[in-house]
């Protein structure tokens, strides 16, 4: 229903949102931890994938403004990145506080938004690798569908 998928190692595990949150909708994939029972899901999440059902692409700067906007006395970076095996071109922000902080990418696909939180303290170049292996379709279900 995302419209989106991604190559991953075979050890790591997708969970798929029973639910809406704050405007989007996806799946998290998750790395195994060396002690799986010293977590809830077994692991750390690695990237989240979702659709930003409710976000147009000319939305995008004014979202990643607002981001900036909340943590001013961060040292949040805008940048640009290729994501997708299309090299679609998103905007990047972060790092964003939280308890597993990560990175905000924004990714226009064919009318749609996508928005993808990347976990960690930065894009380094497993996390870049991740976002290059995404691939977008046309999602097979409208998120209103799911009720």
């Amino acid at each position: 229903m995302v419209g989106a998928s991604v190559v991953h190692p075979a050890g790591w595990s997708v969970e798929r949102e029973r639910y809406t949150l704050d405007d989007t909708y996806g799946f998290t994939l998750w790395k195994p931890e060396p002690d799986p029972a010293a977590h809830d899901h077994g692991g750390r999440p690695a990237v989240r994938v979702a659709l930003a059902y409710d976000l147009e692409p000319g939305q995008i700067e004014a979202a990643v403004r607002e981001k900036l906007a909340a943590y001013p006395h961060l040292p949040m970076l805008r940048e640009e990145v290729s994501v997708g095996e299309k090299g679609h071109e998103g905007v990047a922000v972060g790092p964003i506080p939280g308890s597993t902080p990560s990175t905000e990418v924004y990714v226009p696909v064919n009318g749609r938004v996508y928005q993808i939180n990347v976990y960690g303290e930065g894009l380094g170049a497993g996390d870049r690798e991740l976002l290059s292996d995404l691939k977008f379709s046309r999602p097979s279900r409208s998120v209103g569908s799911l009720g």
